[in-house]
């Protein structure tokens, strides 16, 4: 994964960093980690070498030793907003994402939670300034929401966090049971926000939310045009390779159906 946060402005990362990330071969991205999501647009500087290994050893772990759920997370800045229409867009837009897995998973289901809201400690400009916000969330939501997502324990959480004004922000890494994903709610509830930027529509939201829960569930990019491991771009007509739906059923945020 190449990181260009010390390249260009705040703003000018969030479009490029998309750009420059889609138009990159498969070959080119590097394993996702705990402290470097796969799509981070924005890194958070620095290394947790701790959580990495960590990460690995649970691997070795059957899947019914722990416990794990996807839980969505709406992360309110200091000085942003949510209304209740748009946070009952968010929680419609979430149903369809669970959806979109239940369809393409043969045997299994993704358990998602209901919402959470978390109030920030940060504005949306502080949190966006070099990637705070991946490296403020585990923090955050362990001493608000009561989990740490890279907690190596037998009761885990993936965290889906979708942020007011984060704008094009993204990235994911995960799995085994835990895992974070971290994107803006502008290009789905508030798309005046965002214009014209490319990314900003319902649909290009929606196929990012699948494609970064995606990475928090373990998953990497790969080279087939029709995954949406390759694209989060026409997400109706995109599905999980068989190798990548296997890997989703072996996490325990899996249920049967």
């Amino acid at each position: 994964m190449r990181s260009i946060a010390s390249v260009f402005s705040p703003a000018a990362r969030l479009i490029e960093g998309l750009s420059a990330l889609w138009a990159a071969p498969p070959s080119a991205e590097a394993e996702p980690s705990p402290a470097s999501g796969g799509d981070v647009y924005q890194r958070a500087g620095g290394s947790d070498a701790s959580r990495a290994k960590a990460l690995g050893a649970a691997a070795t772990r059957p899947r019914d030793a722990v416990s794990s759920v996807v839980v969505p997370v709406l992360l309110v800045p200091k000085g942003s907003a949510v209304t209740d229409a748009q946070r009952a867009k968010l929680e419609e837009a979430l149903e369809g994402v669970g959806r979109w897995y239940e369809e393409r998973l043969p045997h299994r289901r993704v358990e998602l939670a209901p919402l959470a809201i978390l109030e920030g400690d940060r504005t949306a400009a502080e949190y966006l300034a070099e990637g705070t916000v991946w490296g403020e969330m585990p923090g955050e939501l362990e001493r608000k929401l009561g989990f740490n997502p890279w907690s190596d324990g037998r009761e885990r959480r993936v965290a889906l966090v979708i942020g007011r004004d984060l704008q094009g922000w993204a990235g994911g890494s995960g799995g085994e049971g835990r895992g974070l994903a971290v994107l803006g709610l502008e290009s789905l509830v508030d798309q005046a926000a965002c214009q014209p930027n490319w990314w900003c529509s319902e649909e290009m939201w929606i196929g990012t939310a699948i494609h970064e829960l995606g990475h928090a569930l373990g998953l990497d990019h790969d080279s087939d045009a029709r995954s949406i491991m390759n694209s989060h771009a026409d997400y109706r007509n995109k599905r999980l390779t068989r190798e990548a739906a296997a890997t989703v059923e072996s996490n325990p945020v899996t249920r049967e159906r």
